[in-house]
């Protein structure tokens, strides 16, 4: 420890004013010197974009008040006199610092450097594409989901194809079949695969990567037989047992303890999983070593022989369980798991297709590109631009940071702390929630201790500087919530933690918080529920608690109510709308849930593909809900059903589906909104009608549709602000937040645990290396008990985390609801973390446990003051009101008369269309569709079509356009600027064999300027380091390919 160290690592619990915290020392540094700029020099890395957008906003508001501070009071008032006291300068001073930064922040905002830790390393790997071996356009795929069922699909895609991945695949179906799991074997797949994009996969990927599908297929066939082998030694024992029972006639009522735990009892039980795991009970060993077996009366009845004769078998198999259970165990649990290890070099192959393919990096990749760099050289090279342009390193939710981005931070904290400059680390690790996400909560805990890079002596060299600059400091204030609900959380953890194992304590050691405001009349209270409808009886609870907060002046936005899954607020949100109290949620943010959205997409579908069946019961379900109709009659057997829902609305509602031919896609949606008359002013059906416009330039109707149906579950309106309704979230979501009231029901519920375990196996005695297998209760019969019990442990980390996160985002009240457990000592999870501090608590007669008393607070005479919402968004067909000309003659100069032959038009304007065109083709040379396309946006008349197609056609077949086209990577009009600001756009870069083809189309005559433009171009693209370059001027008219020859 150093108390005067320049690596500050601020423990914040929660409500302890860390985001405050965070800003004041980033003041501190960027207002340090007269020069405006120094913030330039700081990079803050947060956790979501979120919090980035939040403290960017916090620090350009101080700096507001900072230059008016006559006007300033409170927590800003604070925070002006704390930097001016911290910096020894004047007010007027402070002032003109203040003033100077903030424009100079709002005229280079770009370089105000607050960035999730993500965008940063991205912006690393843009800078660095080419040293990484990367494509320098690449794009950043977010959705793991969509990628890997891509690659599963894929892959699948292959049987039939690839006889070994065939003859596997039959296989693991096979398996599955005999172990009575579902043979759809897309979900085992990807389950599997996400289990792989885990960063603490990887060193166990890399030596995978060496094997086979053969060499699977020898691994398993060698297990099994070691598996079969360990069986028929035991089953051959026992039945040796049996037959002696039987010829010595030994009968079970002769036996002490009769059919249990005696001789006879052992060798006639059960074969199953637990026969060939577990050991014999204490109790048969201590009857069988006993010298008489036979109860009173029988004394003497089992012959000596025969009593050695059993004993030995009973010892024979005893023994060689001993000696050989634990590896049968490990082998049976790696056993079912190998077909899908095995296809994880394939699932991998196809992920590496569709990358490249698509021209994209899965944001999983990033820290792991940077860290092959990095782990290995003392001063990474892809630093070297970084580490001149930041001095200082302020890193937010420390305790959510995984391994791979602690290790890629390091070198530039350890250059920074070099020259004395002050860094930054802020977390808490009762708050780390994220570890099935790759966080690793153990690195905050053990800072400045690097424990997970030992035997680096490169990184070990970076922690000991981090060591000589350590300086710990505790934020131990809750300034966010009220005296009671500080006490009532403390108090739970107090009686909580010491009765769980000494793994937790170095977690939860400054778990006592202070009181940071007075604030008083807080309330918490545990009400324990029945099991018996413990759901209904929950959501009943739930209604009533918000029932007593609106009785007791509470709004509905101060209250929040909390669970671990999105499946919970679903069931608590039917519930609550049910009994007309508005809510709130990410869930219903969501654009399929708008039952007008899903409408409109029906009918669009329907209207572009009749026979399309799920369509058509869509828009049924939702004219029902209207009026009633009678869908039997329509979805009679061999009924047009597209005519039977358009008589439906002509006669019963009084509508017309429009022609929605030769509109755009945009047009098309704008007019089924006016025909079923709509309301755009509702949030969702605007949204909607945004992601229409968004992509209407790059899909057609049927590929809008696909996208739809991929999509529909991610896209969400904005939240929308300041509406008096229940908030509903998951814990996750609501970290970082807080509300005047907490409800937490379904508290104690047990999740889900069946993690996964990478294990460092024997290969001599296993069969393979490195493997994958679920964390059970077996794993603790194996050598690997250290490993599986840690995980548990872990686990067990994970969900009192959340319990501490769920417990300190109320600010006044907070109530909880959990489900009666019986009374035992033994804590496992979450189902008995409240059990303890019940003790403590006042209990009324209905099972409520509670500290503290409710508060009543007065209602405000004016009604609450909300955003004002339009009441109705004004529509109408714009077709009516006005007639435009498509050939739009005043500006593209084309015929005026239409009897005019085409090529009287303007041959500059003409050029300009044919650049057009040029610049909407793909490699896939979709000539067709980019034509009706520019039909559609009133571009193009379909008279002139044939023309430009031909043009377009004889163009293509031009060498070396015919050879490159479709093979080539194509990078179309990107915008190159030099230094001195000017801006350069070449029609088409394509990049095939080594060689980048620049390709400019011409119309026209040849001019002397064409090749000055192009050598241009040339000189650009050296700089930017393309190779090879092929200067090509393509002459449309003339229809002649120039190679333009370079010095």
């Amino acid at each position: 420890m150093n108390n005067q160290g320049k690596f500050l690592v601020y423990k914040s619990s929660a409500g302890s004013g860390k985001t405050y915290t965070l800003v004041k020392e980033y003041l501190t540094i960027a207002l340090s010197g007269d020069h405006p700029d120094r913030y330039k020099n700081i990079l803050a890395i947060t956790f979501t974009n979120k919090a980035a957008a939040e403290m960017k906003e916090r620090v350009t508001l101080f700096l507001k008040s900072f230059a008016y501070p006559d006007d300033i009071s409170g927590g800003e008032l604070l925070m002006f006199q704390n930097i001016g006291t911290e910096l020894g300068i004047s007010k007027d001073q402070l002032k003109k610092r203040a003033f100077a930064m903030l424009q100079s922040i709002l005229h280079n905002f770009s370089d105000f450097n607050i960035t999730t830790i993500d965008k940063f390393i991205l912006r690393i790997i843009r800078s660095f594409s080419f040293d990484l071996q990367l494509p320098y356009n690449f794009e950043v795929e977010l959705d793991s989901d969509a990628l890997l069922n891509q690659a599963v699909s894929n892959l699948l895609t292959e049987a039939g194809q690839n006889k070994k991945l065939t003859v596997f695949l039959v296989n693991y179906m096979k398996q599955l079949a005999q172990d009575d799991q579902s043979w759809n074997i897309q979900k085992g797949l990807v389950d599997i695969a996400k289990v792989t994009m885990n960063e603490d996969a990887l060193p166990h990927l890399n030596e995978l990567r060496k094997l086979h599908l053969e060499d699977f297929v020898r691994i398993k066939e060698k297990m099994g037989q070691d598996l079969h082998s360990y069986e028929r030694f035991i089953l051959k024992n026992k039945k040796l047992g049996e037959e002696k029972l039987k010829e010595a006639n030994i009968n079970p009522e002769f036996l002490i303890g009769k059919s249990r735990t005696n001789i006879w009892a052992y060798f006639k039980q059960k074969v199953d999983a637990s026969f060939f795991e577990q050991k014999a009970k204490p109790k048969y060993v201590q009857t069988i070593e006993k010298d008489e077996w036979c109860s009173k009366g029988f004394e003497g009845s089992i012959s000596a022989t025969d009593y050695q004769d059993l004993k030995n078998l009973f010892f024979e198999i005893e023994n060689y369980k001993s000696e050989n259970a634990s590896a049968y165990i490990l082998k049976s649990t790696i056993y079912k798991n190998l077909f899908q290890l095995g296809l994880i070099n394939e699932l991998e192959k196809q992920l590496t297709y569709i990358r490249e393919d698509q021209n994209f990096i899965h944001i999983s990749e990033f820290n792991k590109k940077v860290a092959e760099v990095v782990i290995k050289q003392p001063i990474p090279f892809i630093y070297e631009r970084i580490g001149e342009k930041f001095n200082h390193y302020l890193i937010d939710e420390f305790q959510d940071t995984s391994v791979l981005q602690w290790q890629n931070l390091l070198p530039l904290i350890e250059n920074s702390l070099a020259y004395d400059n002050k860094n930054l680390i802020v977390g808490d690790a009762k708050q780390a929630i994220y570890r099935w996400r790759g966080g690793d909560v153990d690195q905050f805990a053990q800072l400045p201790e690097a424990p997970q890079f030992e035997g680096n002596d490169i990184i070990q060299e970076r922690v000991h500087t981090l060591k000589r600059q350590f300086n710990p400091k505790n934020l131990a204030c809750n300034y966010r919530s009220t005296r009671e609900v500080i006490e009532f959380n403390n108090l739970f953890f107090r009686e909580l933690i010491g009765k769980l194992p000494d793994f937790f304590k170095p977690y939860y050691a400054e778990f006592e918080q202070q009181i940071g405001l007075e604030k008083r009349g807080g309330y918490a209270q545990i009400k324990v529920l029945e099991k018996d409808n413990y759901l209904h009886n929950t959501l009943s609870e739930i209604l009533s608690t918000i029932t007593d907060c609106k009785s007791r002046g509470k709004r509905l936005k101060d209250i929040a109510v909390l669970t671990r899954k999105n499946k919970e607020l679903a069931l608590i949100a039917e519930h609550l709308t049910q009994h007309n109290i508005p809510v709130i949620s990410s869930e219903s943010l969501h654009l399929n849930q708008s039952e007008r959205v899903n409408f409109l997409m029906s009918v669009f579908t329907l209207i572009l593909n009749p026979s399309d069946l799920e369509s058509s019961i869509h828009v049924c379900n939702y004219l029902h809900k209207i009026k009633p109709l009678n869908a039997f009659e329509i979805f009679t057997s061999g009924a047009d059903v597209f005519s039977k829902i358009i008589h439906v609305l002509q006669r019963h509602h009084n509508l017309e589906l429009p022609g929605l031919s030769g509109l755009s896609l945009y047009e098309s949606f704008e007019e089924l909104i006016m025909t079923f008359q709509f309301d755009k002013a509702d949030p969702f059906i605007q949204t909607f009608m945004d992601v229409v416009k968004q992509q209407a330039p790059l899909l057609s109707a049927t590929e809008f549709i696909d996208f739809w149906r991929e999509k529909c579950t991610s896209i969400k309106i904005a939240s929308p602000q300041d509406i008096d309704a229940v908030s509903l979230m998951t814990v996750h979501k609501s970290k970082g937040l807080e509300f005047p009231v907490v409800i937490l029901p379904f508290a104690n519920k047990k999740p889900k645990r069946d993690g996964w375990l990478w294990l460092d196996t024997d290969e001599q005695k296993i069969g393979i290396g490195h493997s994958l297998t679920k964390n059970s209760k077996k794993i603790l019969d194996t050598d690997f008990a250290n490993q599986s019990e840690r995980e548990t442990l872990k686990i067990m980390l994970d969900e009192l985390n959340v319990v501490y996160v769920a417990l300190t985002r109320a600010a006044e009240e907070l109530f909880i609801f959990i489900e009666e457990v019986k009374e035992n000592a033994d804590i496992k999870g979450v189902e008995k973390y409240f059990q303890p501090v019940l003790g403590v608590l006042q209990e009324s007669e209905d099972k409520v446990f509670f500290y503290g008393e409710k508060s009543t607070k007065k209602t405000d005479l004016h009604p609450y003051a909300s955003t004002k919402q339009l009441d109705q968004l004004s529509s109408s067909n714009w077709r009516k009101k006005i007639k435009i000309s498509f050939s739009a003659p005043t500006i593209w100069n084309v015929p005026c008369d239409s009897e005019e032959a085409f090529s009287n038009v303007d041959p500059r304007a003409f050029g300009n269309l044919i650049h057009m065109v040029f610049a909407q083709l793909d490699s896939s040379l979709q000539i067709d569709h980019t034509m009706e396309q520019f039909i559609q946006n009133g571009l193009i008349e379909k008279g002139n079509i044939q023309r430009i197609k031909t043009i377009i056609t004889d163009t293509l077949a031009l060498s070396p356009l015919k050879e490159i086209w479709t093979k080539g990577k194509h990078l179309v009009e990107k915008e190159i600027i030099t230094a001195d600001g000017k801006s350069y756009r070449p029609d088409r870069i394509i990049e095939h064999n080594g060689c980048s083809y620049l390709i400019d189309f011409k119309t026209g005559e040849e001019k002397e300027r064409d090749k000055k433009q192009i050598k241009k171009y040339a000189e650009l693209l050296m700089v930017l380091n393309f190779t090879n370059i092929q200067p090509y001027l393509i002459y449309t008219d003339k229809l002649k390919a120039k190679h333009i020859l370079l010095k």
